[in-house]
């Protein structure tokens, strides 16, 4: 796969985060000695894995995509990008090779402090919505690299001016390590907590914020569903329970609900499946 067809796939890959992104393996791998995946298996199974495979060849294109593609979304879809951004970072880190400390140290992490400027842009009061996840990732990568920066959560509130008279964080200079980009990094998102807390206020006095918005109405539509969505697959990932171990259910319960003389009716099939799932709650007791 030559630099330019990389490109066209990893694109593609990026704006189908909003469908792919949950579908992430939990213990996605290198694959780096696998052909180039196909471009539609890739994207319907996992974003990540299609670039595990081929970031060796293709790392700078795939980093100038990232932030190019980026750039042209509306800022409420650029949380998809960052979460990817921010998976991308803990797998190489975890695989701890030579070659990814390059990629990390020379090129993604140094990043950082421009990827959440995508996601929280200045005088985007909307984008604010993104604001608690986004802490959330750079806490979470911050920690990963033992605590690069320091950071707590305190809130430093703003004067109390007008709303266009607000002026927003951003770095005079772009992060040009990781050190300098984790310390960016930290900067505009109290910065932008401070913004956050300022309108709450702001609604408290006036009762009504007069905030443009960029976002066309079905870019908030569209955004609303992949929330429901993301809702509703965590739902999913909870419905199994871990019983704990002094559980006060009766061994022989299973065997007075089911009692095979008093179910009438029934066919050699359904006393199997009963006999089967008698089996099973009687091997679940012993656990």
């Amino acid at each position: 796969m030559d630099s330019f067809e990389a490109r066209l796939q990893f694109i593609s890959v990026i704006k189908n985060l909003q469908k792919t992104l949950n579908t992430l393996s939990s213990n996605t791998n290198d694959s780096t000695n696998s052909k180039s995946p196909n471009l539609g298996t890739t994207i319907a199974n996992d974003p990540v894995q299609f670039y595990l495979k081929n970031y060796r060849q293709h790392y700078e294109d795939f980093h100038q995509c990232l932030f190019d593609t980026a750039s042209k979304m509306d800022s409420l879809d650029r949380l998809n990008v960052l979460l990817y951004y921010s998976k991308i970072i803990s797998i190489l880190k975890s695989q701890n090779s030579e070659f990814n400390k390059k990629v990390l140290d020379l090129h993604i992490l140094p990043s950082l402090d421009r990827m959440l400027l995508l996601t929280l842009p200045s005088k985007d009061w909307k984008s604010l919505t993104n604001l608690e996840f986004c802490i959330d990732i750079f806490k979470s990568l911050n920690s990963l690299y033992d605590n690069m920066v320091e950071w707590d959560d305190s809130i430093n509130f703003e004067k109390s001016c007008p709303i266009e008279e607000v002026s927003w964080y951003t770095p005079e200079v772009p992060g040009m390590s990781p050190q300098e980009a984790f310390t960016n990094s930290s900067c505009i998102l109290k910065d932008r907590r401070a913004k956050q807390h300022y309108l709450y206020d702001y609604y408290k006095r006036n009762g009504l914020c007069n905030v443009p918005s960029s976002s066309s109405t079905s870019t908030i539509i569209h955004r609303m569903e992949n929330d429901r969505e993301k809702h509703k697959r965590r739902k999913e990932s909870s419905w199994v329970l871990t019983r704990p171990s002094n559980s006060l259910l009766d061994p022989h319960e299973f065997q007075t609900l089911w009692n095979l003389e008093s179910c009438n009716g029934l066919t050699k099939d359904d006393y199997k499946n009963i006999k089967d799932l008698n089996t099973i709650a009687q091997q679940s007791y012993l656990v």
